[in-house]
């Protein structure tokens, strides 16, 4: 019963992501980009992000109730919707889905600016006890080593510096 849900779900997060087009339609020539970025800095965003595409966070699943490969696959479903509409979310390369998953949801109800041109970044770690990936995140690192330095991203690749 679950899995017929989330494949409802995925379809609504497929539906709520902004087209190439409608980017490209929408951005302002190099004319108009200042006064987007200065419209930016005088208003605040009256909507959360979950208004605007039309998703709410109620109606994703708690963390618990799903496997393992259903979380990896909602949590890489809500990335590229945030990439979409151009909000880049500061996560940690070797967060767990079942520590990402949660956030990502909670973006929905963030009041975000929506831009045309350029990136809105969404920054989650507040340090400390407070920081929700734990022991994954670049602010639980001692003496500035990452948390994920063990994990080889891309295997075989020579580094190019």
């Amino acid at each position: 019963m679950l899995s017929r849900y989330l494949q409802y779900l995925h379809a609504d997060i497929r539906q709520a992501m902004r087209s190439r087009e409608e980017l490209e339609a929408a951005a302002p020539g190099p004319e108009s980009w200042l006064a987007e970025a200065r419209q930016l800095l005088i208003d605040d965003p009256k909507t959360t992000f979950g208004e605007r595409c039309g998703l709410a966070p109620e109606a994703f699943p708690p963390a618990e109730r799903l496997a393992s490969t259903q979380l990896e696959h909602l949590a890489a479903a809500l990335q590229a919707l945030y990439r979409s509409w151009h909000l880049d979310l500061f996560l940690p390369e070797c967060v767990p889905a079942e520590a990402a998953y949660p956030v990502l949801v909670n973006v929905l109800e963030k009041k975000l600016p929506i831009v045309t041109c350029g990136w809105v970044v969404v920054d989650f770690c507040e340090e400390g006890a407070a920081c929700p990936f734990g022991k994954h995140c670049f602010c639980q690192g001692q003496d500035g080593e990452s948390p994920c330095s063990k994990i080889d991203f891309e295997p075989g690749k020579d580094e190019w510096y």
